[in-house]
C-alpha cells in the first residue's frame, strides 16, 4: 500500500515536469527550456494523518535509498521518512519547474475563515511556487526539504484530518491573490494546545509569510502569465489525484 502512493507522487512530479501531455481534458506544453515565469507549477499536499509514522524499510527494499544518501545509514524508518527521502530523490535532477507544498491544519472548534482565534481548520500554503534548478542555485530544494525535516512524524493526537475542498479552496485563493480564508487557523496544529498559532509554537513549518501581502491577509497572485506553458498538480496520499489545468 504504502509504495503505491509514493509512487503516484513520483510519477505525477517527473511527468509534470517531463511536459508529457496526460488524458484528453490535460494538456501541458513544454517545448525546450521553460521561459522565466512560465515554469510548469507542481503542488504536493501532504496527507498529515497518523499512518505516516507507521514502520517501513523492514527488509532490503530501501536498500537503494540508503545507499545513495537519502536514507540514513541505520533505521529504524517510518513511513514518513521514506516519503521525504523519496522525494529528495526525485527533486534532486528537476528544473525548470515550479514546486509548492500544502498542509492541512487540524480541524477542531468549527472555526473558518479570517480573524479566527484558538481554533484549526482547513489547510495552508507551507511553501509557496519557487522555480527548481538542477544546481539548486536559489536554494529552493533545500528549503523544501528542511520544511519537510521539521514536521513531527504522526503519532496518537499529532495528526490532521484530511479536508480535501477546504485545501482546494485555499490553493484556488492563493493562485488568484485573493484574500486568506483558513491558512492562519493553525491554534491547535501539530498536537499542540490552543494559546499560540502555528507561527509562534512551529515557525519552521507556519505558513510561507514570503506569498503574502504586506499586510498579511491576501495571497500575491500566482496565476500564470503565460496560461499555455503551465499546469498544477495536487497529489495526495487519499485516493484521488486532483490535476487542475492553468
Amino acid at each position: 500500500m504504502f509504495s503505491k502512493w509514493i509512487n503516484a507522487i513520483l510519477t505525477a512530479v517527473l511527468v509534470i515536469a517531463s511536459g508529457a501531455t496526460q488524458a484528453d481534458d490535460i494538456e501541458i506544453y513544454y517545448g525546450g527550456a521553460a521561459v522565466a515565469g512560465s515554469e510548469p507549477m507542481v503542488m504536493l499536499s501532504l496527507d498529515y494523518r497518523p499512518n505516516l509514522g507507521s514502520s517501513a524499510c523492514t527488509g532490503n527494499e530501501c536498500d537503494f535509498l540508503i545507499n545513495e544518501g537519502y536514507l540514513a545509514p541505520t533505521g529504524p524508518y517510518t513511513f514518513f521518512d521514506l516519503l521525504r527521502a523519496a522525494l529528495r530523490k526525485v527533486m534532486d535532477p528537476l528544473e525548470d519547474i515550479r514546486v509548492g507544498l500544502m498542509i492541512n491544519h487540524d480541524n477542531k472548534n468549527n472555526c473558518a475563515g479570517p480573524g479566527q482565534v484558538g481554533c484549526s481548520n482547513g489547510g495552508y500554503i507551507g511553501r509557496g511556487f519557487l522555480p527548481f534548478d538542477a544546481g539548486d542555485t536559489n536554494n529552493a530544494k533545500a528549503q523544501y526539504h528542511d520544511f519537510l525535516a521539521n514536521v513531527p512524524t504522526p503519532q496518537g493526537n499529532v495528526s490532521h484530518s484530511y479536508q480535501g475542498k477546504e485545501l482546494f479552496f485555499e490553493f484556488f485563493r492563493y493562485l488568484t491573490g485573493q484574500g486568506i480564508y483558513n491558512g492562519h487557523n493553525g491554534y491547535t496544529d501539530f498536537g499542540s494546545d490552543s494559546s499560540q498559532n502555528l507561527d509562534q509554537d512551529f515557525p519552521a513549518i507556519a505558513w510561507d509569510k514570503s506569498i503574502e501581502t504586506g499586510n498579511k491577509l491576501s495571497y500575491v497572485t500566482h496565476m500564470p502569465l503565460h496560461c499555455s506553458g503551465n499546469s498544477s498538480f495536487f497529489v495526495t496520499p487519499s485516493k484521488q489525484t486532483v490535476i487542475l489545468s492553468l
